[in-house]
């Protein structure tokens, strides 16, 4: 019961991050096809490969990952507060997601859910 709650989170979560009117997947459809080797532009590696290759992507579609990047980001200062402040203190406040990865043994369950895995 508890993985499918958690399960259902990380789902929510990860649709929450979608602009009103703009799914990533039509965005960015014609950046994924040029940057990306990913069969689909649904799996986490096509994301990740236009979160890393953001820069060479379209104004629109780099728009919409700069949104849902920053979205997630607020996600996880929300849902981490106290892992970030326990682990990653001395780190770039914008970049807690990278720190928290490090710890993710040591984390709530609630932190480690909202933790993206497009994003390093």
């Amino acid at each position: 019961m508890m993985f499918v709650i958690t399960f259902l989170v990380a789902v929510l979560a990860a649709t929450a991050d979608e602009l009103p009117g703009q799914k990533i997947e039509e965005v960015c459809s014609a950046d994924h096809t040029r940057l990306c080797h990913e069969n689909t532009i649904q799996s986490e590696g096509a994301m990740r490969c236009l979160m890393v290759r953001r820069e060479e992507t379209s104004t629109p579609c780099r728009d919409a990952l700069n949104a849902r990047r920053q979205s997630a980001q607020d996600r996880v200062r929300s849902a981490c507060a106290s892992e970030i402040a326990a682990h990653c203190a001395r780190e770039p406040a914008d970049a807690p997601i990278g720190c928290l990865r490090r710890y993710e043994g040591h984390l709530s369950d609630h932190c480690r859910v909202s933790l993206p895995r497009w994003i390093g």
